[in-house]
């Protein structure tokens, strides 16, 4: 069931399970006897469709979601254990999740795709992640808080706890000056 209140003018949607264990759009199978595949009933209007990604949960908490610039990746990082975890939103479904030594801080997608990442973590550590898994782990002076990616120069940029903004040149594959 599907609920709606409004806090400050803040829409907020409750998702709960109440009644029949199968949602309304699936036939009951009393009324399909006889038939062997269940079939989907027409939403009667477009505002009663639900999609609800599976396995979209963390054991304590959520930390960062982001989509991938295509739109056909929810990247989302949470713990404990510290994790990762893609889902493929064309199937609704877990792609993969990738566990990590430290909390993930901030991520920020590289490539069109879910294929390049890298994740600031909160050990002072960043990894950077291929489709294949971690590429690379560098450490920063400071313990970070945020992270940015600058296209047009290919540069990295850390923020901590400091006033500097550290920067790291992924073409030159060295650090730069600090802001």
């Amino acid at each position: 069931r599907l609920t709606k209140t409004e806090l400050n003018s803040v829409p907020i949607y409750n998702l709960s399970s109440v009644g029949k264990a199968l949602p309304l759009w699936v036939h009951d199978k009393k009324s399909r006897a006889g038939k062997a595949r269940a079939k989907l009933r027409p939403a009667d209007a477009a505002g009663e469709h639900v999609e609800v990604i599976q396995d979209l949960f963390f054991p304590t908490m959520c930390g960062k979601a982001k989509l991938s610039s295509d739109g056909e990746t929810l990247l989302t990082t949470g713990g404990y254990p510290p994790q990762l975890r893609a889902f493929e939103l064309r199937e609704l479904s877990l792609k993969f999740e990738r566990h990590f030594n430290a909390e993930v801080v901030d991520f920020q997608v590289l490539s069109a795709d879910w294929k390049k990442a890298v994740y600031l973590l909160a050990d002072r550590s960043v990894e950077f992640h291929t489709q294949f898994g971690k590429h690379h782990t560098t450490r920063i002076p400071v313990h970070g808080r945020c992270l940015g990616y600058q296209p047009e120069t290919t540069e990295l940029l850390l923020a901590g706890a400091g006033p500097e903004v550290y920067r790291l040149s992924l073409e030159r594959g060295a650090f730069l000056q600090p802001l």
